[in-house]
C-alpha cells in the first residue's frame, strides 16, 4: 500500500501593484498565498525566495507535491478586501478611512500571515474621487485565498 504525498498549492500574483495598507502604505509588486493566508508579499525577488524557503521547510516534513500556479495581473491593483459578508460583484465602497479596525490583526492589510481577502481592481482606488468608486471594474474577489468572483 502507497500513501499519496499531499499535494501543496501556491498561488503566486505577479505584474501587479499591491495596496498593502500596511503601516507604512507600501505598493508591493508580488504576493503569494497558501491556504487561505498570505505567504508573502513585496518585491518579486522577495516573494520567490519566501516560497522557496517555505517549500524547502515543507519538504523536509515529507511533503513531495508542490504545484505553483502563477497569476499575471495585467498591471492590475490588488486591495485587501472585508469579504468575510456577501460582497457584490459590481459595487466596491473602499477607502482607507473606513477600515474596521477591529479586525485590522488578522484582516485589513495584504501582508504575511494575514488572511488573503482581497480584491482586484483595474484602478487604484485611493486614486479616484469618491464619486468615482462604483465605477471601477471589479476585475475579481478573493475570500480566504479562494477565488470567490472571477468573470
Amino acid at each position: 500500500m502507497t500513501l499519496e504525498m499531499e499535494s501543496i498549492t501556491i498561488y503566486l500574483f505577479t505584474n501587479c501593484e499591491i495596496l498593502t495598507i500596511d503601516e507604512n502604505d507600501s505598493i508591493a509588486e508580488a504576493m503569494a498565498i497558501y491556504n487561505d493566508k498570505i505567504l508573502a508579499v513585496g518585491s518579486d525577488l522577495t516573494v520567490i525566495t519566501e516560497i522557496n524557503q517555505f517549500i524547502e521547510d515543507m519538504a523536509s516534513k515529507k511533503l513531495e507535491r508542490f504545484e505553483i500556479k502563477p497569476i499575471k495581473l495585467d498591471r492590475a491593483w490588488l486591495v485587501p478586501g472585508f469579504v468575510e459578508a456577501d460582497l457584490k460583484s459590481n459595487t466596491i465602497i473602499y477607502k482607507k478611512k473606513q477600515l474596521n479596525i477591529a479586525m485590522v490583526n488578522i484582516q485589513g492589510s495584504l501582508e504575511k500571515g494575514k488572511f488573503a481577502n482581497f480584491v482586484v481592481l483595474e484602478k487604484n482606488p485611493m486614486s479616484v474621487p469618491s464619486e468615482d468608486l462604483g465605477n471601477i471594474k471589479i476585475l475579481a474577489t478573493w475570500r480566504r485565498g479562494k477565488a470567490i468572483y472571477l468573470p
